[in-house]
Order: C-alpha cells, then structure tokens, then sequence
C-alpha cells in the first residue's frame, strides 16, 4: 500500500475544528421576527368599547322611558280618579238638589202661619172661602168647607139612582168632611162633573196629607146627574164629600186641570188651592 493510500482504519484527524473532507456544517439560523400590525388589536378593542358604550346607551333608554311610562301612567290614574270624584260630588250636588226641591215642594203645600199672602206667594193660586180661583180652564170658588156627621145620599143603591135621598154615616173611625164649590168649565169641551175625570180635585189636612171624594159623587143630594156634561161657559155646584180620620184637621181643597189627551190639550202641572181655614196659606218657601 502506498503513502498515497487513505488508511480507512484510521479515524480521520480533526484540524482547526473542521473534519476533513466534510463539507463545513451551516448553522441554522432565527426566522426573522415580523412585527404585528397594530390595526386589528386597536379595531377589537375599539368594538368591544363601542358596544359597552351602546350597551350602557341602552338600560339608561330603557330606565329614562321607563320612568316617564310610570309618570304618565300615575297621572293617568290620577286623572281618572279625580273625575270619578268628580262625578260623585256632581251625583251628590243632584241628590241634594232633589231633596231641596222635595222639601221645597212640601212648603209649597200647607204651612201654618197667619195673616194674608205676601209677594212670594203670587205664584200660587190659592184664595179664601168665598173667593174665586183659576187653574187652566177650570174655574172654582169654594162655596163652604165643614165636619157633618151624615151625608145625604141616594137610597137606590151603587150604580143607580130613584131620587130618594136619606142619611148616611161614614165608616167607623171616619167622619165626612163636606166641600161645597162652584164650578165654571172655561175649556174647549163639555165636562162630565159626576161620572167621569173632569179635573182633579182632593182635599188636604193640617199636615199636608191629600184626600180624594167618595165614590158615585151623583148619588150625592143636589150634585149633577151621571153623564150630563157641564157645557163649556156654564157653572154648577158640586158637593164633594171627603171621608178622613177622625183626629184630622181639614183645611183646604186643591183642584188642577188635566187637560184632554184625546184632543191634544195640555194639562196645569201644578193644582190651585181654595183655604177653608182662614189661619192657613200656602206658602213657595
């Protein structure tokens, strides 16, 4: 084997750290660090503000109408309470305006005061024993006014008559108070005084408590027949016998014109009054 022979067995020798016949080893070198752009952190962060902000916007909206939902809601109900008290206060200022004109209308009646009608009283149509008053078409002077313990009353029986008139005696616990007036029919039509609704008429006590005649008021002495009208311009007496309590005190008759539904006249809404009791008036107070 020559010199020139490389003796394999031989681990080659290392000189100045590089193996022979090897290639020099390159060491790998760091990638290089590329910088982030700072756009995208900063839009994140941005985002995430924003819906904070618009978050926080939000609940401050909802609390802000919220609480002008519950304002308008208090003054709503505070509306309607107030006019349902106003509407009971107007119900009671009816109620009590009924009563007033209740107990005016009371007054109106009898009150027991002396001395003759002043001014106030010029509305109401009232008069003496004696003196003629005028309610519509019905004209009326009260002839006289007293207690009598019978009537004179037609023998003949209910529903008819023969002429014969004899004693009658009221009921037990009752007396006959008689009221004899004078009638004038100043309406359109013939009246049938006896048997039929000519005009209202009845009779009032002390305390304002009204009475109506007796039945069969033809059956009466000296009264008009049943069914003879009273022609219009025309007067007759009528005997009006009223049954009342024993302890009553009468003191006037009260009569209306009720007009005629059939021919469409028009009634008196409220009655005149004939005083039998000269310590008595009616009164608008």
């Amino acid at each position: 084997m020559s010199n020139n022979d490389i003796n394999m067995s031989q681990p080659p020798r290392i000189s100045d750290g590089v193996w022979p016949n090897r290639p020099q080893q390159i060491m790998p070198q760091p990638m290089p660090q590329v910088p982030q752009s700072p756009g995208r952190g900063a839009r994140h962060v941005t985002l995430k503000r924003a819906t904070f902000i618009l978050l926080i916007a939000g609940v401050v909206a909802a609390l802000v109408v919220g609480y002008i939902a519950g304002r308008l809601t208090i003054i709503s109900r505070a509306n309607s309470i107030i006019a349902q008290k106003n509407s009971r206060i107007e119900k009671l200022e009816t109620s009590l305006d009924s009563v007033k004109k209740q107990l005016a209308d009371a007054n109106e009646r009898l009150n027991p005061t002396n001395g003759t009608n002043d001014d106030s009283n010029d509305a109401i149509q009232q008069g003496q024993i004696g003196e003629t008053v005028v309610n519509g078409g019905i004209e009326m002077k009260l002839v006289s006014a007293s207690e009598q313990a019978t009537i004179s009353y037609d023998t003949c029986g209910d529903s008819c008559s023969n002429g014969t008139y004899a004693p009658k005696s009221p009921a037990a616990s009752t007396k006959y108070w008689v009221a004899v007036v004078e009638v004038k029919n100043n309406t359109k039509k013939p009246l049938d005084i006896t048997c039929s609704y000519p005009y209202e008429i009845y009779a009032l006590n002390s305390d304002n408590q009204q009475y109506t005649p007796i039945d069969a008021l033809y059956q009466v002495e000296g009264n008009p027949e049943c069914n003879v009208d009273l022609q219009p311009g025309l007067s007759t007496q009528v005997t009006y016998p009223f049954q009342v309590p024993l302890d009553v005190k009468m003191v006037a008759v009260a009569f209306r014109d009720v007009g005629d539904i059939l021919s469409g006249t028009n009634g008196e809404d409220s009655p005149s009054y004939l005083i039998a009791d000269k310590g008595y008036k009616i009164s608008s107070k």
